[in-house]
């Protein structure tokens, strides 16, 4: 029989997780949450009815005004998956330290993406996809 851990046992050990999530780089940490996500699904008990995954993203709202209103407030966040690295493309390394820099759009299901690399792997349906 497994031991019943105390909350503040598990705090500390979910804060102590999240120390070291923080200190990895945005591609290390695509790199494990990589890992993770291929196991981890939203909602598995669906999988007979729809396709549903985790994926890392980033949201950007810009600064610029409409009409004297900033972006904001008007809530047009801009949503992008980050890739992940094409193996087959570059097997052996991370990519560039560039940032997630390159831009582009899945054929397949339309998802907006960006990555440090030019080739990926979208998050959300698994398709190649070349960027910007």
């Amino acid at each position: 029989m497994s031991k019943k851990r105390k909350p503040d046992e598990i705090n500390s050990q979910l804060s102590e997780l999240a120390k070291q999530l923080a200190q990895l780089g945005d591609l290390e940490l695509r790199e494990v949450l990589f890992e993770v996500f291929q196991t981890r699904r939203p909602n598995p008990e669906e999988d007979k009815y729809s396709y549903n995954r985790f994926f890392l993203g980033t949201a950007a709202i810009s600064d610029e005004t409409r009409l004297g209103e900033p972006a904001a407030q008007k809530g047009r966040a801009e949503i992008s998956a980050v890739a992940y690295i094409d193996r087959e493309l570059c097997p052996e390394t991370l990519g560039p330290d560039w940032g997630f820099c390159q831009f582009g759009t899945c054929s397949a299901c339309k998802t907006t993406v960006r990555s440090n690399y030019k080739n990926g792997i979208c998050p959300v349906c698994g398709a190649k996809v070349g960027m910007t």
